[in-house]
């Protein structure tokens, strides 16, 4: 998911939002998000506290909780590439991978929390049940006028 300054045709704003319960079970799951070139705009609407600060490095290193969540994978692999990117305000989702950015540890890889990130609301019902249950209503106050006359 880019915001749409590095590949075309990405996304920013509050396009995610209506995803907000399967990015939730992504990353409650054990997923991860992982901080780009550029900020996600987005991402404020699924966790309102989190910031997403510009920084420009390279090499990472996975935490306990980021072997846990990606067996397998090494130091080496995530820092194939740079990072540009970290997370504040995120709690209490842990941290997988960190950075070092100005001379202190950054969060550039979150997730992995194995219980619910956002709190997406109560689901609304699909527009062929409501219809379904406005025919019910019906058939029903037809049932009674047909009683009573």
């Amino acid at each position: 998911m880019d915001s749409g300054d590095n590949i075309g045709g990405g996304t920013s704003g509050s396009t995610y939002v209506p995803y907000a319960s399967t990015i939730n079970n992504f990353v409650g799951g054990g997923g991860g998000l992982f901080s780009q070139a550029n900020g996600y705009q987005w991402l404020t609407a699924l966790l309102p506290a989190v910031t997403v600060t510009v920084d420009q490095n390279s090499g990472l290193a996975l935490t306990p909780a980021g072997n846990a969540a990606f067996p397998g994978l090494t130091d080496s692999d995530l820092s194939a590439g740079p990072w540009h990117n970290w997370f504040n305000g995120f709690s209490p989702i842990p941290t997988l991978a960190t950075g070092t950015g100005n001379g202190e540890i950054r969060s550039v890889i979150i997730g992995g929390t194995g219980g619910s990130i956002t709190d997406p609301g109560g689901t609304v019902p699909e527009p062929a049940s409501l219809a379904l249950l406005g025919i019910g209503m019906a058939g029903l106050v037809a049932m009674r006028r047909r009683k009573t006359a």
